[in-house]
């Protein structure tokens, strides 16, 4: 991803936090506190602006799995799902592929993708680490990895197994930053934040990426607060669950 280079107010976004006695944890929510370590400026927003994320609510339990191919009046459903406080925005839907994009409606913005469709040979690898890692298969892998990013230095790039009640699945995570003076001496940055989790059940696959989609931060480490690892990880699980359920439905 590449934008000019803001200075923006952090906002750690995290889960909630043991509750008193009397409380009960939503599930369902993933809370935004916010902090006043670097202040707001124009372009940026408050802490007073930021709102819990509203995670889809999901049957906590693996993905169903599928007989038959997704058929195109399914995707089409699949693609018009919609949830309390997301922007929805389908991209593709056809035969032979499904994609929808949701994004926060507050500040920090984070984009989520939901990639739906049948399977053949090569899009649907074994749910392997070795797999997946070969070199046919790393279009799929990387879908989310600006290729820039593979070039940064200090950037955190990783990859490995994931257990999703009981299913293993792929899951692939970046985060990175650079900046660098374009030809009119202007400061601009690419940077990426995203944790993707990859699942087919050898007819249809489902791929869930969640990302960082603001203003760029003024380092590697503030991105990191910005939107925690966990905090992607429980959106992109929030949506894995509802989609492998949703289309078995």
């Amino acid at each position: 991803m590449r934008a000019p280079l803001f200075l923006v107010a952090l906002a750690i976004l995290g889960c909630k936090g043991k509750p008193p006695p009397e409380q009960k944890p939503d599930p369902k929510k993933v809370e935004t506190p916010g902090s006043d370590k670097v202040p707001p400026v124009d372009n940026a927003w408050t802490p007073a602006q930021q709102k819990d994320i509203v995670l889809p609510e999901g049957s906590a339990s693996a993905p169903i799995k599928t007989t038959v191919p997704l058929s195109p009046e399914k995707m089409k459903t699949l693609a018009a799902l919609k949830f309390n406080e997301w922007e929805s925005e389908p991209q593709l839907q056809g035969p032979k592929q499904m994609k929808v994009r949701y994004t926060t409606k507050s500040r920090p913005f984070i984009m989520v993708t939901v990639v739906a469709a049948p399977c053949d040979p090569v899009t649907c690898p074994a749910l392997d680490l070795d797999t997946w890692k070969r070199p046919e298969h790393e279009a799929i892998f990387h879908y989310a990895l600006n290729k820039s990013m593979q070039a940064v230095k200090g950037a955190v790039l990783e990859s490995g197994m994931a257990d999703f009640y009981g299913q293993k699945m792929v899951y692939e995570y970046h985060l990175g930053l650079t900046t660098k003076l374009d030809e009119n001496s202007n400061t601009s940055a690419t940077f990426g934040h995203a944790y993707t989790l990859f699942w087919n059940d050898g007819v249809n696959q489902l791929h869930v990426t969640a990302e960082y989609r603001d203003l760029s931060p003024v380092s590697q480490e503030a991105l990191a607060e910005l939107v925690p690892r966990k905090t992607f990880e429980l959106i992109t699980r929030a949506y894995m669950d509802y989609f492998s359920h949703a289309w078995g439905g």
